[in-house]
């Protein structure tokens, strides 16, 4: 088992960040089909589509009065990996969640994450046991999108993806698409639910961290919106539980930790700090 330690603190925590030597991006559809890189803008938002539609995120519907709509918008955004190879081009349907209201058309918004100071604690622990941390997340970033939406929502059809234009329709949404206010919530709602199916207790030093005991061995998870920071003294309990999670969340295990919440973790193959 390898070991870990904490160097330093970095702006961001994700394996690809925002490059500030690529030309500005997109801020409308409009701008990037104007853009130089328009076939690669537009190859992005059809995966976007494509990941919308495995998941059934909405139905089309005929438009009523009943019901507000609200728009929808796309997110362009450039990014590059640690190596600084070619950029990555990114691309998010978004709903125009602020013109909905609390109390009228949602009840809640609130949703848990785990706190840095827990995050640390569990790296102090994982480094005192001698725990293997691995970092999962959730594929293609969709993990709102595995959330029910219980509330009617209805958008309007994304832009340049328009269906049934004699008959026009509206999108109702079963899923709890990004930037909705209650999405968050929704996710939190759905992944607790499903860890606790697969054996995972929660915590109560921190409602996000929930562990797995089998046979003396240990598992821990701590939970920050998609990103799983896991903690185990037995990688086969650990592969086999995370099977059991990935038949029901597109999960991926990344790995290693390497950085998490701006926590940059480095591993000593000597196990030494």
């Amino acid at each position: 088992m390898a070991r870990y330690v904490v160097i330093d603190n970095d702006p961001s925590d994700a394996n690809l960040v925002v490059s500030p030597n690529i030309p500005d991006e997109p801020r409308t559809y409009s701008e990037a089909i104007k853009s130089p890189d328009v076939d690669k803008w537009k190859k992005a938002m059809k995966a976007e589509m494509e990941a919308q539609k495995q998941r059934g995120t909405w139905q089309l519907v005929s438009r009523s009065t009943n019901h507000k709509v609200i728009g929808s918008r796309w997110i362009f955004k450039q990014k590059i990996d640690l190596t600084g190879s070619s950029p990555k081009f990114k691309v998010r349907l978004v709903a125009q969640g602020f013109r909905i209201t609390k109390g009228a058309d949602f009840e809640e918004s609130f949703a848990l994450v785990v706190q840095p100071s827990t995050i640390r604690m569990l790296i102090a622990m994982a480094a005192k046991l001698k725990l293997d941390i691995y970092h999962y997340d959730i594929l293609v970033k969709a993990a709102y999108l595995h959330a029910q939406l219980n509330e009617t929502v209805c958008m309007e059809q994304p832009e340049r993806f328009m269906e049934y234009l004699d008959h026009p329709r509206v999108c109702l949404l079963q899923r709890a698409l990004y930037r909705l206010p209650q999405a968050g919530r929704a996710w939190h709602e759905a992944l607790n639910n499903i860890l606790q199916q697969t054996g995972f207790q929660k915590m109560l030093m921190d409602p996000c961290v929930y562990s797995y005991r089998k046979n003396n061995k240990l598992v821990l998870m701590a939970i920050y919106v998609d990103d799983f920071l896991v903690f185990t003294d037995d990688n086969s309990i650990l592969e086999n539980i995370m099977i059991e999670v990935s038949k029901k969340l597109d999960i991926v295990n990344l790995g290693p930790v390497k950085r998490i919440l701006g926590i940059h973790i480095t591993i000593d193959s000597n196990r030494v700090y």
